[in-house]
């Protein structure tokens, strides 16, 4: 995306609502059942190995926008998530926030912030060149926006505090 970190602040205080108040495109967190379907398929997460011959079967629930959520938020939440799987959903999530429209680019900002919590929080590892100090920001707005999946939030305030520590 090439965005600065203050642009990426930016984008999440507009393209999520500000200070936890509701989001202002009417029903948009109701829509993002419509947009879970096509993530699996469009990571190649069907049960196929990833490129470091991690197993990725557990991650073919079936069809279904329920079901394709409950997977990936599964993956991005699984302490034992294949570290290359994780970095393909960051960049594919990336891409998404790049050109998707609101509700599509909350939900892929959230995706993307997972991703990274994720490899810093099980994998112990930045997979981002943001800093510290900015990815405490983003978990801290993140942790206020109503249409965030509840199931990232856990995820979104260990990483917050690890990224509080480190940027010390």
């Amino acid at each position: 995306m090439g965005l600065s970190p203050e642009r990426i602040a930016r984008l999440l205080g507009v393209s999520i609502g500000r200070d936890g108040e509701k989001d202002k495109a009417e029903g948009a967190c109701g829509s993002f059942e419509l947009m879970w379907s096509g993530w699996r398929e469009a990571l190649g997460l069907d049960g196929a190995s990833d490129k470091s011959g991690g197993s990725l079967e557990k991650v073919n629930l079936g069809a279904g926008a329920s079901r394709d959520r409950e997977a990936l938020l599964g993956v991005l939440t699984d302490s034992q998530s294949d570290l290359g799987t994780i970095k393909r959903i960051r960049r594919y999530a990336k891409d998404v926030a790049s050109r998707a429209g609101e509700p599509e680019r909350t939900l892929a900002f959230a995706v993307y912030f997972g991703a990274i919590a994720n490899a810093l929080v099980f994998h112990e590892v930045k997979i981002t060149t943001y800093s510290y100090e900015s990815l405490c920001v983003s978990y801290e707005k993140l942790l206020n926006r109503p249409c965030v999946p509840e199931e990232l939030f856990g995820l979104f305030g260990k990483a917050r505090d690890l990224c509080r520590r480190r940027s010390r």
